[in-house]
């Protein structure tokens, strides 16, 4: 982790991205590290327009200072009590922020250097006022499936524990799971070269 942007009283950090799958979203991980006595993050889910978040809070958690390292950084989660609905296909804005941290005092988010689709980070100076980046803070979303219709296929997901029979709590990490797939179709099309080539070559013999 080298790359990261400063989470303090006057910046606000976002992560706005496409839910991949219709579920509750229970967890929330984010990789941080503290400087000083920065305070509490609260944590907010909201709806997006126009890719910036917008209306009301979905759900809100909360990070403890004390949950955050100030030598190693590493994700750290946030567990919401009320979770938010989300609904595959839709993009959705995970909003970290303090109320005010002081002079010296501030959070390390980490990003990554991946942007699939739509997905990117948001920062506000001034309420209401959003600045897009096309990037990613490192994340993880952690999420609960209410229907089994919505359920990923096992091989789709990191863990799963069945939690009660009505609900399976699956660990996922999308940004790794849109890798997967950029890799997965990158295997595709070299095969399909390969195919090719080889049906060249019998046709010469």
């Amino acid at each position: 982790m080298s790359q990261y942007v400063t989470l303090d009283g006057t910046h606000t950090q976002g992560q706005v991205y496409t839910s991949g799958y219709t579920a509750l979203l229970d967890r929330f991980q984010v990789a941080l590290l503290k400087t000083g006595t920065p305070g509490a993050i609260t944590v907010d889910v909201y709806a997006t327009s126009n890719g910036v978040p917008t209306g009301p809070s979905l759900s809100t958690g909360t990070i403890l200072e004390s949950a955050v390292s100030s030598s190693t950084p590493g994700l750290v989660p946030v567990d919401f009590s009320s979770p938010a609905s989300l609904t595959s296909g839709s993009d959705y804005a995970v909003v970290f922020s303090v109320t005010s941290s002081g002079a010296g005092n501030f959070y390390n988010v980490y990003t990554v250097g991946i942007n699939p689709g739509r997905w990117q980070r948001v920062t506000s100076t001034t309420p209401g006022t959003w600045v897009a980046t096309p990037e990613c803070l490192d994340f993880e979303t952690y999420l609960t499936f209410v229907s089994p219709s919505s359920q990923p296929s096992s091989s789709s997901s990191s863990t799963s524990v069945i939690t009660d029979p009505s609900l399976v709590h699956t660990g996922i990490n999308e940004v790794q799971s849109y890798q997967y797939l950029g890799l997965g179709a990158v295997l595709l099309l070299v095969g399909a070269v390969v195919i090719n080539i080889a049906r060249v070559r019998s046709r010469q013999d």
